[in-house]
């Protein structure tokens, strides 16, 4: 399924508030009581008159339109004074950037098919979303070391210590190399896999993310657990290779 990318910006103005998937029963949306919404703005910024130097923060409770769940979610994250380029003579509107939200949403669905600790994983990885890109594909490049482990990827080798020594030393596989190595059972999965790491290994070495990156990770790692975990893909597949074999 195609990530609603609309939905996942680094900003949103009021009237175009998002309606997330309700993270607890599936059905409805999140929508925003605006009278819940409570903004803080500190001294410095009360002083000051210009808008786009403005700093405030806010709170608000977003409601499950199920009648039958009704769950409220909490939300946190800051205003900034950006451009309304919708309104006359552009004029600066309040922008709400999202840090957290409790429970929250998921970017992309998590099935009851997909090992516990993926799913996990995947959760804190939702949390922090909006907080810390760089962190967020940190834990996306968990996900894909913890889907080898699930599918028997050795995390391990043997290496001779020296020329001389016939003593041979245990030492840890990269996940590159492990990458790799489940290339030769599923090449299409393994070059996935390939481009989350590198993905995840830009927020490593703290260069800034694209909310645009976080979201291709999530959405490339989505197409692959659904080809290793969905059923109907497996058995589709499986007729596929049926046909194809030389």
């Amino acid at each position: 399924m195609k990530i609603k990318r609309e939905q996942w910006e680094a900003h949103f103005f009021i009237d175009s508030f998002p309606n997330w998937e309700c993270p607890t029963c599936k059905k409805g949306f999140c929508i925003l009581e605006s009278k819940s919404i409570v903004i803080n703005e500190g001294l410095f910024s009360q002083h000051n008159n210009t808008k786009k130097h403005k700093s405030q923060s806010f709170t608000g409770v977003l409601m499950c339109s199920n009648s039958n769940c009704k769950e409220r979610i909490s939300i946190i994250g800051r205003i900034q004074f950006r451009k309304d380029y919708f309104k006359k003579g552009n004029a600066f509107s309040q922008s709400f950037e999202p840090l957290l939200l409790a429970p929250m949403p998921t970017i992309i669905p998590l099935l009851d098919e997909y090992p516990y600790e993926v799913n996990e994983e995947l959760e804190k990885a939702f949390q922090i979303y909006w907080l810390d890109t760089s962190a967020c594909a940190n834990k996306i490049r968990n996900v894909v070391s913890l889907i080898l482990d699930d599918k028997g990827v050795r995390k391990t080798t043997t290496k001779v210590k020296t020329k001389l020594a016939v003593t041979k030393k245990r030492v840890k596989l990269t996940l590159h190399n492990r990458i790799e190595e489940f290339k030769r059972k599923n090449k299409e999965v393994a070059e996935h896999f390939m481009a989350i790491k590198w993905i995840g290994n830009a927020g490593s070495h703290l260069t800034e993310l694209e909310h645009e990156d976080i979201l291709n990770a999530f959405e490339m790692l989505q197409l692959t657990l659904k080809n290793l975990y969905d059923d109907d893909i497996k058995r589709i597949n499986s007729i596929r290779r049926s046909y194809t074999k030389n």
